[in-house]
């Protein structure tokens, strides 16, 4: 098993990419746009693979590439945890048996595997990416490394750091994030589940779920002082019409905080926050009558 470790995880899955001979890339359509812009930069021919029902990648339309390419085995395609649920791990390895590809699982935005748990990787993904960078998971402010599980034992630092030091750092604090990530999602699961659409809900790296009207939704948090996000900027708004899944699911996407910048506060104004988008949604003249006082 050979780690690559990296002040960055896109340093550590560049220098992994760099020993690798692919012609094309396939990457999940949510991705966020610094890893597309490392990919374009390395590779003439990058596929963006719209998401399906489970807001991962659509097999079905990975498929469709593979079968119309001559050289399937010399495509690299980058699965991604998107918003750090794991996608459909066993049909995507079926599809890599059958056409031969190399296979990169992102799990920038999961919990990450400590080194004495990375040996548990099952070779049938070629590479699985971490991160401890900003707003992941287990944020600590840098880091992030790459795992080769069917290479031999290597510990490779493409950076200056300590990286015993590191990997304690990433252990104590993963540790506490998730005790306090389970205390955050018991105390909101349930009021996001009575505005959440589509039964759709991930609260692994963000409470993240889909609304009718996300604008509404974010302007009711602003206006009870605190906040909220919706999901990465608009780099693919230009590719709308072979995306429709990923712009439809953007439109109405929410993330509510989790992690240990939340405090009981923060929890209080959300609660409130549901509490007034649902009243407003179910009295739409509400709206009307707060357009008419502004």
């Amino acid at each position: 098993m050979k780690i690559l470790v990296g002040a960055r995880a896109l340093d550590a899955l560049s220098a992994w990419m760099d020993t690798l001979t692919y012609f094309e890339v396939c990457v999940t359509s949510n991705c966020c746009e610094e890893l597309l812009s490392m990919i374009s930069h390395k590779c003439a021919r990058v596929n963006l693979i719209d998401i399906g029902d489970d807001r991962n990648m659509s097999l079905g339309l990975l498929e469709q590439i593979l079968i119309s390419s001559q050289n399937p085995d010399k495509i690299l395609v980058i699965s991604i945890w998107s918003y750090g649920v794991m996608p459909e791990l066993d049909r995507l390895h079926a599809l890599k048996r059958m056409y031969g590809f190399q296979l990169l699982e992102d799990r920038c935005l999961a919990r990450p595997l400590l080194l004495d748990e990375c040996g548990y990787l099952a070779s049938q993904s070629d590479g699985y990416l971490f991160s401890t960078g900003y707003s992941k998971y287990c944020d600590v402010h840098y880091g992030g490394w790459l795992v080769e599980p069917s290479s031999n034992n290597e510990l490779i630092n493409i950076c200056d750091i300590d990286i015993e030091e590191y990997f304690q750092s990433v252990a104590k604090r993963r540790f506490i994030v998730d005790l306090r990530k389970s205390e955050i999602n018991q105390a909101l699961l349930e009021h996001v589940r009575q505005i959440a659409i589509n039964d759709w809900l991930a609260y692994q790296w963000r409470i993240s779920f889909e609304v009718e009207d996300s604008i509404l939704f974010q302007q009711i948090v602003n206006s009870n002082s605190t906040y909220c996000s919706n999901h990465y900027s608009d780099f693919c708004i230009e590719t709308e019409s072979s995306l429709p899944n990923t712009i439809a699911h953007k439109l109405h996407v929410v993330n509510i905080f989790n992690d240990l910048r939340v405090d009981q506060e923060y929890i209080k104004k959300i609660i409130k926050s549901i509490r007034c988008y649902n009243d407003v949604v179910r009295h739409p003249c509400k709206i009307r009558q707060q357009k008419n006082s502004e």
